[in-house]
């Protein structure tokens, strides 16, 4: 995937795979990353070059005594790649209202100290969705962010968990990608249209794997258009392993006759972003909801479409708990700039 480039509503959204050599292309206030047990929540630092900042780290307050054992590892992985600043403690990350009000605090403080938005350099490969989206639009809802860029390190995840039966493999089931427990939905906060209208809304979906549990959260909303977004790498098709739960699942969202759908790669934001935004524009309805469901590159997308659709809301789901899965990163890697084109910090350079 080269560089490429869009202009999307009063943001630039410039995407491109991330290799060796990467050289910092601007100079960052910030440079923030998330303690996790994935191992890939250091991947893409080791490919990271150029002047940058030392680590402001997040940690959310862990389940278990193992999985504080694994954040410390994590910790000390950071400490020999660059120093770290400052490790921001939230509650755990279920606690989403307590945690979205310590995070616009922090920002907060951090904007008033400079005395004008920041430039951030941010690791999502293992912050929540939520809070994602969360971070997208407190900073440039209240402009407290000049420039947002994001470095995704993918992820190897298994979606069926398989065993042998009379010495051949057989399907048992779908494997969890990191949740527990039932899903509930929560609304980001700066990612709400303009007038709520409950009844009149279309529908657009980043999908995940887990088909099953996004099929209720999707039918909730009764949408007037239901627009499905699939990440090509992993698309279903007639030819993949699934179990006839989750297929006869996945046929109730396609073949719903107000049903389309679009499948993208998983880096792809920018497609997703212009989708998004077309899909809004295009209906008849007052609103439009925005499910992310899937990957985090596709989260990013809309959010950032959401910013420029001012009838978009922003919806995704929260698990009743994270499962300590290890995942490891598959070697692909984003970085993904979102940018204030009407900030000039973006065009000069600033002590």
């Amino acid at each position: 995937m080269t560089i490429t480039e869009a202009a999307i509503g009063g943001l630039t959204l410039r995407q491109q795979e991330l290799t060796d050599g990467w050289k910092a292309p601007r100079k960052y206030d910030l440079r923030i990353a998330a303690l996790s047990w994935e191992s890939r929540a250091t991947a893409t630092s080791t490919r990271l070059a150029g002047d940058l900042p030392a680590f402001d780290l997040i940690k959310f307050k862990s389940a278990s005594t193992e999985i504080e054992t694994m954040k410390a590892e994590s910790r000390a992985t950071f400490e020999m790649l660059a120093p770290i600043r400052s490790v921001l403690d939230l509650d755990q990350s279920t606690m989403i209202q307590e945690n979205f009000v310590a995070l616009e605090a922090w920002f907060r403080e951090r904007y008033m100290d400079l005395g004008r938005p920041l430039k951030i350099l941010i690791d999502i490969s293992c912050i929540p969705k939520s809070y994602l989206l969360f971070l997208v639009g407190l900073g440039f809802t209240r402009d407290y962010f000049a420039c947002l860029d994001c470095v995704y390190a993918a992820g190897q995840y298994d979606l069926i968990r398989d065993h042998v039966v009379n010495g051949a493999p057989a399907i048992v089931g779908p494997r969890a990608l990191v949740s527990l427990g039932d899903w509930r939905s929560t609304l980001i906060p700066y990612l709400t249209a303009a007038e709520y209208l409950p009844g009149s809304s279309d529908l657009i979906v980043a999908m995940g794997g887990e088909f099953g549990l996004s099929l209720p959260f999707i039918e909730r909303v009764e949408p007037g258009r239901l627009d499905l977004i699939f990440i090509e790498e992993t698309a279903p098709s007639d030819d993949r392993p699934m179990l006839e739960s989750e297929r006869l699942a996945l046929k109730g969202l396609t073949s719903a006759p107000n049903a389309t759908r679009g499948d993208y790669s998983l880096l792809d934001v920018i497609s997703v972003a212009n989708r998004a935004v077309n899909f809004s524009r295009a209906g008849p309805s007052a609103g439009t909801t925005a499910m992310a469901l899937g990957s985090k590159p596709h989260a990013l997308a809309l959010a950032v479409a959401s910013l420029s659709e001012a009838k978009m809301n922003v919806i995704t789901r929260v698990p009743g708990s994270y499962t300590a899965i290890d995942v490891k990163p598959t070697g692909r890697m984003l970085f993904a700039q979102i940018e204030d084109r009407f900030d000039p910090c973006n065009y000069i350079d600033l002590p």
